[in-house]
């Protein structure tokens, strides 16, 4: 089977290969296995700017079709420009005409089921195929978008919460799980502490992200506990203001240290989980799901404390693997951290069953056999459009 894959915005600045966003990870790594199974797959991107490069999870050999960008960003806002869009129509277009792909498959949020959907408005004839993870469907024109997303072969999600989100909009969605991308043990490039000493942030320094939940709760719990590490690991392109907050704490305070993208002196990801003791994770929204540094945290075998919001509560077994706290609960939060600090039968039996359940749900074990069954029912309709 010839299979094209759609994902926007692969191309990442030199230096950063490794930081990949899920929507991009998940769909470069499905194109592995799917290769690695013996089927032709072929990626189409938004143009790749100059001095900006493939992921390092991006499967070598697989051949790259770029298509205009047709959005505009602006302000902290995006707006599509119509002609360029009409362009980019053409493009996919043409691209779908001359590989003849059997299916196209579409990863990312509702707004590129539009664009799946008015590509096939517009003569691609191919089947279509949309996986979504983004739990925000736009309310406007909603009766438009649902007859055109009628011309969309099958819906595909990775959780029963957008599954149930589709559901409510009168959109029929399959489950497929899938597993992390990284094998973060496999990381590590030195031996770590043996005994776990850190609690440790790794998000953007947003608000959706708790970053100010993570402050207040650094600046209560660091001088209590001197000899425990806080430490966030966090990108200071996006969020400058509370990466610049977390840094004035890390100055009155020399137990919590702040490591800004790209990491240096040998601390990364890997290290830093495999020193910690627990990971904090408050978010007040999520962007993709299943949220990766929940799952990644989770199997790495660290318990993570994280808030009861949307796919979380599918990765999270509460009192096995996670601790859940209210959202935007500061206090909680606090309680919770400080519980495991000081209960360490209580932290290693965490440790312990983090990752074992996890493993046995959330893994790629069967992505391949099952995608393809979707494949296969997408092509045997593909002239249809659904009522």
């Amino acid at each position: 089977m010839k299979i094209g894959f759609f994902v926007t915005e692969v191309g990442i600045p030199k230096g950063s290969e490794g930081n990949v966003s899920a929507h991009v990870q998940i769909p470069l790594h499905s194109m592995k296995l799917l290769s690695d199974a013996g089927h032709s797959v072929e990626l189409i991107t938004t143009q790749i700017a100059p001095g900006e490069r493939l992921p390092s999870c991006m499967p070598s050999g697989i051949p790259v079709h770029e298509v205009l960008e047709a959005r505009r960003r602006q302000a902290g806002q995006s707006r599509v420009r119509p002609i360029r869009l009409i362009a980019k129509l053409r493009q996919l277009s043409k691209i779908v005409a001359r590989q003849r792909y059997d299916v196209i498959h579409f990863h990312g949020s509702f707004r590129l089921a539009d664009f799946a959907a008015l590509a096939r408005l517009t003569g691609v004839k191919t089947a279509t195929v949309v996986t979504v993870n983004d739990s925000e469907i736009p309310s406007r024109f909603w009766s438009i978008r649902r007859r055109f997303w009628k011309r969309i072969s099958a819906f595909i999600t990775s959780t029963e919460f957008i599954q149930a989100v589709l559901h409510s909009y009168g959109v029929h969605a399959e489950v497929i799980r899938h597993g992390p991308v990284r094998d973060l043990k496999a990381e590590l490039t030195a031996p770590v502490a043996q005994k776990p000493h850190r609690v440790l942030y790794w998000r953007d320094a947003s608000m959706a992200n708790g970053a100010d939940i993570c402050l207040a709760a650094f600046r209560e719990l660091a001088p209590k506990f001197p000899d425990i590490s806080f430490d966030a690991a966090v990108r200071n392109d996006h969020w400058e203001h509370w990466a610049f907050k977390l840094k004035e704490l890390a100055n009155q305070h020399p137990n919590i240290h702040v490591h800004l993208f790209p990491y240096v002196d040998g601390i990364g990801i890997a290290e830093l989980l495999g020193e910690s003791i627990c990971v904090l994770l408050p978010f007040r929204a999520l962007s993709y799901h299943p949220q990766l540094s929940v799952l990644e945290s989770i199997q790495y075998g660290v318990p993570v404390i994280t808030s009861p919001l949307g796919s979380n509560l599918e990765l999270a077994d509460a009192g096995r693997n996670a601790v859940l706290v209210p959202i935007g609960d500061i206090g909680a939060t606090v309680a919770a951290i400080e519980k495991l600090l000081k209960d360490s039968d209580r932290a290693n039996a965490f440790a312990q069953n983090a990752a074992q359940k996890s493993r046995a749900v959330w893994n790629w074990d069967s992505y391949v056999s099952q995608i393809t069954l979707k494949y296969a029912a997408a092509v045997g309709r593909k002239n249809t459009v659904r009522n």
